[in-house]
């Protein structure tokens, strides 16, 4: 039997919860799993009535094991995968099959996003932070790239930081030096979290994409949409090609937030295919506040990502943040022109037989809504009549010439678009 502790950072302080038991290792994330909270976890959360002190809002803080016939979906949303996976792999010379997944869950999983982490992949000695230069990252130099693996800053994780694209969690102080949190318990430190965020692949079109999600963001915050912040977002260009700095979006006011992706909620393996509207039963079952603003909050984004050509829109691409007091849609994020990728990324969540090829019935689409119905068509109306000028704001802003014109895209066209989908 193999076994994982988890921890939760509640209040600036981690605490073990529980413990995940594996009796087959070579089984994989498709092997029997029993998790356990522990008895003085649950004498001190049990009745707090918190949403942040659960390991997964799908698993609440009960007394006895709870056995499952696989592992629970959470913990895709901790342990290493896409780059991050192969880096680890490469890095322990372990075969890409499942076999090697509890390794790197146990090893390989330090700092992910949100509360939760395996306190066995945490360094148990402590040495003093070697900080870089920011312009180590934005060159991707030799020894900062080796120390910042070896220190796990290689995001793992699936919500909104694993995936293909190379990514990085650093701190970054305001002399512009760049270090990295093994620990993560320092809530009062001053020095800013930040995502680095690298081209998916080498080619140019991957640079232009990267570059036109930094312009998609600053679109998203001038139409007033919930997004990430602004303020310690940039894009710089090195010799190797662009870094995209982006802020936290699991921090609130020096406070950590848990974060969800919907493959978790749903309890669905990460690649699988979803319905827009199994994912909107998860969500009324977890959010906390008005459920028709979360609703139409939900579609509004999805008409952003058909507007903006984001079509990787899979369930770690949309996640909930966990506070004490509530449960909301997390700001939008990996928000990109995914369609000109070279590898032809299509939707795998959809709206079923409302959809087809991508393009979305809203006609028929919106009366299924029943008594919600008037409330989104005048939403979207106001959100289309914002984007009906939307090729303007994106050429202010400094869209890339091959992004605004790219076919698929049809940028230029969005007004005309708008209205044969019958939102305007």
């Amino acid at each position: 039997m193999s076994a994982v502790a988890l921890e939760l950072l509640i209040d600036g302080h981690w605490h073990k919860a529980g413990t995940l038991e594996v009796p087959d290792e070579a089984a994989g994330p498709s092997g029997q799993s029993f998790f356990e909270y522990d008895f003085d976890f649950l004498d001190t959360w049990v009745d707090s009535g918190r949403f942040d002190v659960a390991v997964s809002l799908t698993m609440p803080l009960e007394f006895g094991p709870t056995v499952r016939t696989s592992w629970p979906t959470f913990l895709d949303d901790l342990r290493p995968m896409g780059n991050a996976r192969t880096w680890w792999l490469n890095r322990f010379r372990l075969p890409d099959t499942p076999s090697s997944d509890f390794r790197l869950l146990r090893d390989g999983t330090v700092a992910p996003i949100g509360n939760v982490r395996i306190r066995e992949a945490v360094p148990t000695e402590r040495t003093e932070p070697r900080r870089f230069p920011a312009s180590a990252v934005v060159e991707r130099e030799h020894d900062f790239i080796t120390w910042a693996a070896d220190h796990g800053a290689q995001v793992g994780g699936a919500t909104g930081a694993g995936g293909e694209s190379p990514k990085l969690l650093l701190r970054r102080t305001t002399n512009d030096e760049v270090w990295i949190d093994v620990g993560q318990d320092a809530p009062d430190d001053a020095d800013a979290l930040v995502l680095v965020k690298f081209a998916r692949g080498k080619s140019e079109r991957d640079r232009v994409i990267l570059r036109s999600e930094y312009v998609y963001y600053r679109a998203l915050q001038k139409l007033g949409i919930d997004t990430i912040a602004a303020d310690g977002m940039e894009l710089r260009e090195g010799k190797n090609g662009p870094s995209l700095w982006l802020p936290r979006f699991d921090h609130r006011g020096g406070t950590r937030l848990g974060v969800e992706s919907m493959y978790s909620l749903l309890g669905a393996a990460p690649g699988t295919r979803l319905r827009h509207q199994d994912v909107l039963s998860a969500l009324q079952k977890v959010c906390t506040g008005d459920w028709p603003a979360v609703l139409t909050e939900y579609v509004r984004r999805d008409v952003l990502n058909l507007v903006f050509g984001n079509s990787d829109n899979h369930g770690r691409n949309t996640s909930v943040v966990k506070s004490a007091t509530e449960v909301s849609l997390a700001p939008i994020y990996d928000f990109a022109p995914m369609k000109m990728d070279l590898e032809g990324l299509t939707r795998t969540t959809t709206w079923g037989t409302f959809e087809r090829g991508g393009d979305v019935d809203w006609k028929k689409l919106l009366p299924t809504f029943g008594e919600h119905e008037a409330t989104l068509r005048a939403s979207l109306r106001e959100l289309a009549e914002q984007l009906a000028e939307l090729p303007r704001l994106l050429r202010k802003l400094g869209l890339p010439k091959e992004t605004m014109e790219f076919p698929a895209l049809g940028l230029a066209e969005t007004a005309a678009r708008l209205r044969v989908w019958g939102l305007r």
